[in-house]
């Protein structure tokens, strides 16, 4: 089973995001990795399932409106293969997800295969992300990021603003450095030039 990583806007304090008020069972029933409750509750907005045989995420049926898809973006993902779910606010107050989310057989999925990160740039509990290679599956393109009705979005994960931030600072670097070496060599060669000019004008360094 791929592990899950859920996006939430906002989610309680705990481990893994218990809050004050819990969901009935009711609710709880339909809060599986492969369906998005869409009844008079409070549900994710977008739930995806990564393909075993596709490094991008599939759009997965709506549970109760039969929509038959949701717009989603293509994500690179590494050969892990780890999930995302994204998630409305409240969505997910008082629940601990390790206890809801079903694989497809039915099974709870493991706690050590959650992890939660904040909607936007904050992880929330940094001690669940391993080292490796969490970071790297999350390193997306944020030009192919949406907001699942098709629109462009800025809010993509803090490990892919790093990157980017940290690709544009080595340009900038590079490019000061390419610069500042140009800039010399234009120099040397203006220095020089003046000198021969002066030789040609039949100046020397020796006093008369």
């Amino acid at each position: 089973m791929s592990k899950v990583i859920i996006y939430a806007d906002h989610v309680g304090g705990g481990r893994f995001g218990v809050s004050r008020a819990r969901p009935t069972d009711e609710v709880l029933k339909y809060f599986t990795i492969d369906e998005v409750a869409q009844k008079d509750v409070p549900a994710p907005e977008w739930i995806f399932k990564v393909p075993d045989d596709k490094a991008k995420f599939a759009p997965q049926r709506k549970a109760f409106d039969e929509q038959e898809e949701i717009d989603y973006a293509s994500l690179r993902l590494d050969a892990n293969r780890e999930c995302i779910i994204h998630v409305r606010l409240d969505s997910v107050l008082g629940v601990e997800l390790h206890e809801v989310l079903k694989d497809d057989q039915g099974n709870k999925i493991k706690p050590d295969d959650v992890r939660w990160v904040e909607y936007g740039y904050k992880i929330i509990d940094e001690s669940l992300i391993p080292k490796t290679p969490f970071f790297e599956a999350l390193e997306v393109d944020p030009a192919l990021l949406t907001d699942g009705k098709g629109n462009a979005t800025n809010d993509f994960p803090e490990s892919a603003i790093r990157r980017v931030n940290a690709e544009l600072e080595a340009k900038q670097r590079e490019a000061e450095r390419v610069a500042a070496a140009e800039q010399a060599k234009k120099d040397k060669e203006a220095v020089e030039k003046a000198k021969q000019q002066l030789i040609d004008e039949g100046y020397t360094n020796e006093r008369s």
